[in-house]
């Protein structure tokens, strides 16, 4: 399947995250749209303040909306729930909480942007993520992260600078709560998914370091959906067992009572 294609399942893969990271934030040749900018100028909030306190955000907004090439090329909900990623994010740091009133200020400012500018990407696709589901977006994105960073680093002249870096990754991979994936079927493939290109990365099993790509370890929880199956058949077999034993105890009674008379 092609990068960013086919269905999106609450959360990037990694050869989607590594095109969409560069589009939005490596390129260094990406302007923001004119109208996209002269619109934002000329827009009245409801909140005058706003305008101010959130004047780098939008800028930054517009600029992802301006790439009209992720939207041509990829799928718009990977782009789109991208976008939702970096707005938390920028939120978050700025703010410390992305509350809901917040969001409905960009949502409504797409929404008269797009009366102005038909087909506006994303304005039906901008989505407001909860916290929990930010935080596990960002532990899996920041394992894709690190294991950029180490596949940039295959011309590093100094092998222990690259050692530290995959240790780095080799530890993070390892210490992930498990309270982020165990009830989460998506995000526990793409984390095996990760892994397993990591182990089998050729260049990578030819460095020599200290850690070992080994030392990786698999997810140890089991799926909720496989216990879920496990309860499910060990209930049909009690079921059959209970319907067993009726049947014979039903056979059996006659005799029973003959042997009381």
């Amino acid at each position: 399947m092609s990068v960013c294609k086919g269905n999106y399942k609450g959360y990037l893969d990694y050869d989607c995250y590594d095109k969409l990271k560069y589009q939005f934030l490596e390129r260094t040749d990406l302007s923001t749209s004119t109208g996209y900018s002269t619109f934002y100028e000329s827009y009245e909030f409801l909140d005058a303040d706003k305008k101010e306190t959130l004047s780098d955000i939008f800028s930054e907004l517009l600029r992802y909306l301006s790439n009209t090439h992720v939207f041509w090329v990829y799928d718009s909900a990977h782009s789109c729930n991208y976008i939702s990623y970096l707005l938390y994010d920028d939120i978050r740091k700025k703010f410390g909480v992305f509350e809901l009133s917040r969001f409905e200020i960009f949502q409504k400012f797409l929404q008269d942007l797009n009366k102005e500018h038909t087909n506006v990407d994303c304005v039906n696709e901008l989505v407001h993520l909860g916290s929990d589901k930010f935080q596990k977006m960002l532990s899996l994105y920041n394992l894709y992260d690190l294991y950029r960073s180490v596949r940039q680093k295959d011309r590093w002249v100094h092998r222990s600078n690259l050692c530290n870096e995959l240790g780095k990754l080799i530890y993070n991979y390892n210490g992930l709560d498990e309270k982020y994936y165990k009830n989460d079927a998506n995000l526990r493939k793409l984390l095996d998914d990760l892994r397993h290109r990591i182990q089998h990365d050729t260049w990578l099993s030819n460095v020599i370091c200290h850690e070992k790509l080994s030392n990786l370890q698999p997810i140890k929880t089991v799926p909720t959906e496989t216990k879920s199956l496990m309860l499910k058949s060990e209930f049909q077999v009690y079921q059959k067992y209970k319907n067993k034993k009726k049947i014979y105890e039903k056979k059996l009674k006659p005799y029973q009572d003959q042997k009381e008379n």
